[in-house]
């Protein structure tokens, strides 16, 4: 545990509030052999596409841009050459 004392009082304790956005809407599709990655973007925020080919996973980032709010969409510019799973993280 992240503490700032090593007393360990309740008053020492580094507290995080985390939180999970499941609006994003994320959709995948093949169009043309290449893989498209769409999402409710969040506007003002840095969203942050990544992939994964293993589990658990180990992600790697694809690309990020500043959400408008609108839908946003990323193409990967080669076909996947395995399968793959996307996720889109926000950074506050």
């Amino acid at each position: 545990l992240p503490i700032t004392s090593t007393d360990g009082g309740y008053d020492d304790l580094v507290y995080i509030d985390i939180s999970l956005r499941r609006d994003l809407d994320l959709g995948v599709s093949q169009v043309r052999g290449r893989t498209m990655v769409d999402w409710q973007s969040v506007a003002g925020v840095t969203n942050i596409v990544e992939f994964s080919t293993t589990m658990p996973p180990l992600w790697q980032e694809l690309t990020n841009v500043v959400g408008t709010g609108e839908v946003m969409t990323y193409t990967e510019q080669a076909s996947a050459d395995s399968a793959r799973i996307y996720r889109v993280g926000l950074k506050y």
